[in-house]
């Protein structure tokens, strides 16, 4: 089962237009001064990591399948087999200083912690909170949700 990520409009907002304004300033200085193609490398460079960007924002999912749980962004995809999770917990606010990693796109939702892997935990916020809890407590054999 396929959950979307929620989205805060004005967070979605705020970041494209820091984006487009990185990359028009760029392009705004290119254009005067710029001549050869290695000259537009710089501003090539910004457009496509702009692109990424909004498209892994565009892209955050959370896919529960039989034996995992995949989060994907993007590039980024994580898998987290269900036996390896350790507990789950709600949050709020965006906790640029927690640790772990963050694929949510709103100031609130669920962490979820495992054993395997870079970080530790992840950060997620579906649309369907609670079918999502309802979902995962199918897969999950012990009592690791803390809510």
């Amino acid at each position: 089962m396929t959950f979307r990520s929620r989205v805060d409009k004005r967070m979605v907002v705020f970041i494209t237009v820091v984006m487009m304004s990185v990359v028009s300033l760029a392009g705004d200085t290119l254009l005067f001064s710029a001549s050869t193609l290695w000259e537009w490398l710089p501003f090539i460079f910004l457009f496509v990591v702009a692109a990424l960007c909004f498209w892994m924002l565009m892209t955050v999912k959370y896919v529960i399948t039989e034996q995992q749980l995949n989060v994907q962004a993007g590039l980024i995809k994580s898998t987290i087999p269900y036996q390896k999770i350790t507990r789950i917990e709600r949050f709020r606010g965006l906790g640029y200083t927690s640790g772990g990693y963050k694929l949510h796109l709103v100031g609130d939702g669920f962490e979820i912690y495992y054993s395997n892997g870079w970080f530790g935990s992840v950060r997620i916020s579906p649309q369907q909170d609670e079918q999502f809890l309802k979902e995962i407590r199918r897969h999950l054999s012990n009592d690791s949700i803390d809510l």
